[in-house]
Formats: C-alpha cells, structure tokens, sequence
C-alpha cells in the first residue's frame, strides 16, 4: 500500500489528497480484490492469508481510505 500511495504522489502531485486517495483505493480493487487481475500461480499459506487480509481491507473503504491518507500526508 506505501508502495501504491508512493506512485501515485509522484505521478500525479497536483491531485487533492481525496482524489490521491480514491485513485489508490481504485488501483487496490482493480489489482487485489476477487475479480481483480493480481492473481497467486503458487500457492503458498503465507501469501493466501495475506491476500486475504488485504482483500479484507479493501471491502472497507473507510479504514483503507485512512491508511493511505496518512501515508500521502507523510511522504
């Protein structure tokens, strides 16, 4: 997530801190969530559960949303 936060303050510096954010948050469903295109071709227990995990998070918009405006504050 730092990761993405990252990209998108450097690409696009000129957006609002709300439209960084919902960018973020886009590229998260699009990428990780159950229909997005990030898949796992080897399965390993660490990696599934931490998958789970994030796509856990991303069904709540709020608290991701509140992850990556502190890491667009700080960076």
């Amino acid at each position: 997530m730092y990761r993405t936060a990252l990209y998108e303050k450097s690409k696009h510096p000129a957006l609002t801190l709300e439209q960084q954010m919902d960018n973020c948050y886009a590229h998260m469903i699009e990428k990780y969530s159950e229909t997005g295109y990030m898949k796992l071709y080897l399965s390993f227990k660490k990696h599934e559960k931490e998958l789970t995990k994030l796509r856990n998070l991303i069904k709540q918009p709020e608290k991701i949303k509140r992850i990556f405006k502190k890491y667009l504050t700080y960076i």
